[in-house]
C-alpha cells in the first residue's frame, strides 16, 4: 500500500474512505442495497481530473463511525474504575491541574 496518498487527502476524503469502509459495520445489508440502488453512495462531481473524492453518504457514515467509535471506547474507559482513575488523573496532570508529586 502507497501510504503517502494519504498526505494529501482532504478530511473529507479521509472521512469518505472511512465512510467506504464502515459501511458494513454501520448500514443493514438490506439498507445498503436499496439505497445504493437509489444512488445514493455516488459521487455527483466527476473525479476523473483527480478531483477530491468526496460523496455526501459515505462522509456522513464516517462520521456516524467516530462518534460510535468515541461512545464505545469512552464506555470502556470510564466502565473500568480503575483504568477511569488512571486516564483521569494522567489528564489532570497532563494538564497542570494537579502536580505530578
Amino acid at each position: 500500500m502507497n501510504t503517502d496518498v494519504f498526505l494529501g487527502a482532504t478530511d473529507e476524503e479521509m472521512l469518505s474512505l472511512l465512510g467506504l469502509y464502515a459501511l458494513p459495520l454501520m448500514v443493514e445489508p438490506d439498507k445498503g442495497l436499496i439505497d445504493a440502488r437509489r444512488g445514493v453512495f455516488t459521487q455527483v462531481e466527476s473525479d476523473a481530473l483527480g478531483m477530491e473524492f468526496r460523496q455526501a453518504e459515505l462522509l456522513n457514515i464516517g462520521k456516524r463511525f467516530l462518534q460510535r467509535w468515541a461512545m464505545e471506547l469512552a464506555k470502556a474507559i470510564c466502565g473500568n474504575d480503575t483504568l477511569y482513575k488512571e486516564v483521569r488523573e494522567r489528564g489532570l496532570t497532563q494538564l497542570g491541574a494537579r502536580s505530578s508529586g
